[in-house]
């Protein structure tokens, strides 16, 4: 499994690999996944404050996740996805993309 952090602010307080950016992370995930790892559990924030330049808010990770999926770049890939935002809309609108994924996408 994969762990990766996405926030703007604050550090993970386990070991992952942490981003601040959406293409830093697409990037990595890339590169894993071409590796074989089809196991990834993200912890993400949602609002990429000063990094929204480079890819937008993390909520962009799992529409890219999403279009890459449904484009056949990802034939299998399992997400275990923590949202850690305070922001309620936000968490509404990423808990739509997961359910709308829900066979390879969950919550956790």
């Amino acid at each position: 499994m994969i762990y990766i952090y996405l926030d703007d602010i604050r550090k993970p307080n386990y070991g992952c690999v942490q981003f601040h950016t959406v293409n830093d992370a697409m990037g990595y995930i890339r590169r894993m996944y071409r590796m074989g790892n089809t196991d990834f559990y993200l912890d993400l924030d949602n609002d990429a404050g000063d990094y929204a330049n480079q890819g937008g808010d993390y909520i962009n990770i799992l529409k890219n996740l999403e279009s890459m999926r449904h484009s056949g770049y990802i034939k299998h890939m399992n997400v275990d996805i923590h949202i850690h935002s305070m922001n309620v809309v936000a968490v509404q609108n990423m808990r739509a993309i997961i359910k709308a994924n829900h066979t390879w996408m969950k919550e956790v």
